[in-house]
């Protein structure tokens, strides 16, 4: 076993123009990484479930990008706009390099949801069709009234992992940009930092893994998910399927685009002159706010963490503060 190694290249551009009222940042990386270090399955006679190996390649390509502009600047007011940008693209290169198949291809690792050519983020499941399995309809096998209808990607009217699964998105964003303006007029300040994610799929309701804790009998005794619409005989239109299954199969992912006013500050800075007969140096006053308005078809708590009815799932804060700040 040895460390991993990354190589690649590294292209960095800083420019300014217009007398420095236009300037900005652009790095472009490509690299690979090689020798990744992972756990490997053992067997069991060995007394031990897995063991630290180097196998694989995986390529990393992305771009970053900030760009700041002085939109505004005269004697009492300026106006600075600074947008940023970034986006990675990741590959699985190589893996175990095995070809159990006999294909010619090196053999995924479907277990590890691992795709050679494939992202790292990819989600491998079945594809939800929007539908629930009614009352009075036939319900294949491991199949239950409420559960969700899944494709059937080869006509063969089974539903089997081997057969019926796809690759329907990635964990990981597209890309993400963000834009913050701030104001100066006289001795006030304005700032507001607008964050955006666009791209990239989770799914909202965690019960719909059925873990332990979901469908423990605290959790129904407390009457935790009455507010939830779940499929019921007299609820059949509902958005989420019925609980408790026996067995599922998908879970219904949806995507975390987001646009957030995240944070917007105004400070007020006295002038010398006010301050000069007195023992302070500086003083200023400030409000600020964090996570005003979110701008997302993401049902949960927070788009960006992907958060929401889960074990640890927390609901972004809206805040707001007032201060001083004095020097003497």
């Amino acid at each position: 076993m040895k460390w991993e190694t990354t190589k690649g290249i590294n292209i960095g551009l800083d420019f300014g123009c217009l007398k420095n009222r236009l300037f900005g940042v652009i790095d472009y990386y490509n690299n690979n990484t090689y020798d990744l270090l992972y756990n490997v399955d053992v067997p069991s006679i060995s007394r031990y479930s897995t063991f630290p190996d180097n196998l694989g390649k995986i390529h990393n390509k992305g771009i970053d990008l900030s760009l700041s502009g002085m939109v505004i600047k005269r004697n009492n007011l300026s106006w600075l706009t600074t947008v940023a940008f970034s986006s990675n693209r990741n590959e699985l290169k190589e893996l175990l390099g095995f070809d159990n198949d006999g294909d010619g291809k090196e053999d995924d690792l479907v277990s590890e949801g691992l795709f050679i050519g494939k992202s790292l983020s990819s989600i491998y499941t079945y594809e939800i069709t929007g539908e629930f399995w009614q009352v009075g309809e036939t319900l294949p096998s491991g199949f239950a009234l409420g559960s969700y209808k899944i494709q059937d990607l080869n006509d063969d009217g089974k539903f089997t992992p081997a057969d019926d699964r796809r690759i329907i998105g990635y964990g990981d964003p597209a890309y993400r940009f963000s834009i913050n303006n701030e104001v100066k007029y006289k001795n006030w300040t304005l700032r507001v930092f607008i964050n955006s994610v666009q791209g990239g799929k989770d799914h909202y309701l965690m019960i719909d893994d059925l873990s332990d804790w979901a469908l423990s009998e605290s959790t129904f005794r407390r009457n935790l998910f009455r507010e939830i619409d779940f499929w019921s005989p007299d609820n059949t239109d509902a958005r989420y399927q019925a609980i408790p299954l026996a067995a599922h199969y998908g879970d219904r992912y949806t995507q975390r685009n987001f646009i957030r006013l995240q944070d917007v500050s105004l400070s007020y800075n006295f002038p010398r002159n006010v301050l000069r007969n007195s023992f302070i140096q500086s003083l200023m006053l400030y409000a600020s706010g964090k996570n005003l308005a979110t701008l997302t078809k993401w049902p949960g708590w927070d788009p960006e963490t992907g958060a929401g009815m889960t074990r640890d799932g927390r609901p972004v804060l809206t805040s707001f503060t007032f201060g001083i700040d004095v020097e003497f």
